[in-house]
């Protein structure tokens, strides 16, 4: 380092190989860092001859304290209402109260928005927004790709907590249907079980790109041994499709989000989960579990996952 430059966290970061932030914390003592890393952070910082500014350390902690205690602004949460869908329910409410908690914790506070609704389009919600000074745009998911062509955007940040949004483009979080399905295949398998079936409805699973089903044949690609049933996507689940599969294929386990899938395999004389296993696939539609029981092969089958 040239003697000209005043050692600072950022040049330590950069001598040590740490992030600024563990370096910061292990120069204040943070209980956070490793007490290895710590000594070395801290010896480096003697040989560059690094002084901490204990002015500087006041300041950034007070921020931080205060980070939450002052409001920094408004952001809004936008339901979009599709009349011909089914209300989302318990996924949205779960949704927007961890939306809330995280907001609330950095400073900000939640307006709730019914889009579509009351003459509330995508378009007159960008004008509500810009009166009340809201700069920031979260959308829950909606059944259909959602269409905010027509909201100003040039004002806004916004996000889709679904996995893609192109009119316009947006920076999306949700969940990983895909690396989930191959988790829970992995923890099946580890179990015991050799033939899972999985039964979808065409449009669940191509509302998540299809990432559900091609896990389940990813999976079955990459291990041998296995009696693998290919994903079973039909437009609509019902008794008589669940009792002519389940008759046909022969699962020894069964993956669905529908709940009442569990009693009609039941009803088509396959005992759960003493016959087959049977793994709920969305916790918010979850009722009562099943007691667990041991199968003749020694495998534990538990009749509902909540995943």
């Amino acid at each position: 380092m040239p003697q000209s430059a005043t050692p600072s966290v950022r040049s330590l970061a950069k001598l040590t190989g740490f992030s600024k932030a563990t370096v910061a914390n292990a120069l204040n003592g943070s209980p956070s860092v490793a007490a290895a890393t710590v000594k070395k952070i801290r010896a480096v910082a003697a040989q560059i001859g690094y002084e901490r500014n204990p002015m500087v350390g006041t300041l950034m902690s007070a921020m931080r304290r205060s980070r939450a205690s002052s409001l920094r602004g408004v952001l809004a949460v936008g339901e979009i209402v599709e009349s011909d869908r089914p209300e989302h329910g318990l996924f949205h409410r779960e949704l927007f109260a961890g939306c809330n908690a995280c907001a609330e914790e950095l400073g900000f506070r939640i307006e709730y928005f019914r889009v579509n609704e009351g003459g509330l389009t995508p378009q007159r919600l960008s004008s509500v927004l810009k009166a009340r000074g809201i700069r920031g745009l979260i959308l829950l998911p909606s059944w259909r790709t959602p269409d905010f062509s027509r909201f100003d955007w040039s004002w806004f940040a916004g996000v889709y907590a679904d996995y893609i949004a192109e009119t316009p483009t947006l920076n999306s979080v949700c969940c990983d249907h895909y690396r989930s399905m191959l988790e829970l295949l992995g923890r099946l398998s580890e179990r015991g079980y050799r033939r899972p079936g999985f039964i979808v409805e065409a449009g669940r699973d191509e509302r998540v790109h299809l990432r559900m089903s091609a896990a389940v044949l990813a999976f079955q690609s990459g291990r041998a041994g296995g009696q693998w049933i290919e994903p079973f996507c039909v437009p609509e689940i019902s008794a008589p499709v669940v009792a002519d599969w389940i008759a046909r294929e022969r699962p020894d386990v069964v993956l669905s989000h529908h709940p009442d899938v569990l009693d009609w395999i039941q009803q088509a004389g396959y005992p759960v989960p003493e016959r087959v296993g049977f793994v709920g696939l969305n916790v918010t539609k979850s009722r009562a579990v099943v007691p667990a029981s041991t199968s003749s092969r020694g495998r534990s089958a538990t009749a509902r996952w909540k995943s």
